[in-house]
């Protein structure tokens, strides 16, 4: 069945009506964002299966209608029941990651930081480095060290996903223990939390309000995986 300009307009103009009932601005999250299946917008384009075509001719359409998708439908590596999100062309969410582009586990996510801290601003010249150190109150950091050149008792958080609202809830505990721990020692507190997923805006600005409101320093950091394959000499 071959899909008509018609079917391709009626499509995009139920994703513009959805941008268009929001807010002005970009979403504070990717989960903020109107979002639907792959197959159920190739369904809603009048096309019971995809094809390259297909997936150009909406490209193009909701691009010409100010959209811009993510993952983009044309991206060869979705899946069938890839989430595609939808943004206004002029308020996209910046800095965001594939699946494709994170860690199996959060033990080698781990085994990474620890073989490359000197890669980390925030964890460079860190001494006595623990794994797993358990706080009074049972929690236990992934990693804990000393920076002696700032005098900071740092606590790293690895998280694999999104910064959602269950890891800014335990964010919020992570800084209490921290604090708690650095002023028994005599040391200010440096709360670092590494995250995958993608940005979570209003969720950062509440661990900072709650790490300034403790007088701890906290950064958050967004990573992705990258891997170059060149041909061998």
């Amino acid at each position: 069945m071959t899909v008509t300009d018609e079917q391709i307009a009626s499509c995009v103009a139920y994703y513009r009506r959805l941008l268009d009932r929001r807010p002005e601005g970009p979403p504070a999250s990717l989960k903020q964002a109107p979002r639907s299946g792959l197959q159920q917008i190739i369904g809603r384009a009048g096309a019971k299966r995809r094809s390259a075509g297909l997936l150009n001719q909406l490209d193009a359409a909701f691009t010409e209608a100010g959209i811009v998708t993510y993952p983009r439908l044309t991206d060869s590596k979705n899946r069938p029941d890839e989430r595609i999100h939808f943004f206004d062309q002029r308020h996209q969410l910046e800095d965001l990651s594939t699946p494709r582009q994170t860690f199996p586990d959060e033990k080698s996510l781990r085994a990474f930081v620890l073989a490359n801290l000197h890669e980390f601003n925030d964890l460079r010249g860190l001494t006595g480095v623990k794994t797993e150190f358990r706080m009074p109150s049972g929690r236990r950091f992934d990693v804990l060290g000393k920076r002696a050149r700032s005098n900071e008792l740092v606590g790293l958080e690895l998280k694999l996903a999104d910064i959602d609202d269950r890891a800014v809830g335990q964010s919020l505990k992570y800084i209490d223990d921290l604090a708690r721990e650095a002023e028994k020692r005599g040391l200010s507190a440096h709360y670092v939390l590494l995250a995958g997923g993608q940005p979570n805006t209003a969720g950062r600005k509440q661990i900072q309000r709650h790490a300034d409101e403790r007088g701890v320093t906290v950064t958050v950091l967004l990573y992705t995986v990258e891997v170059t394959v060149r041909p061998h000499p």
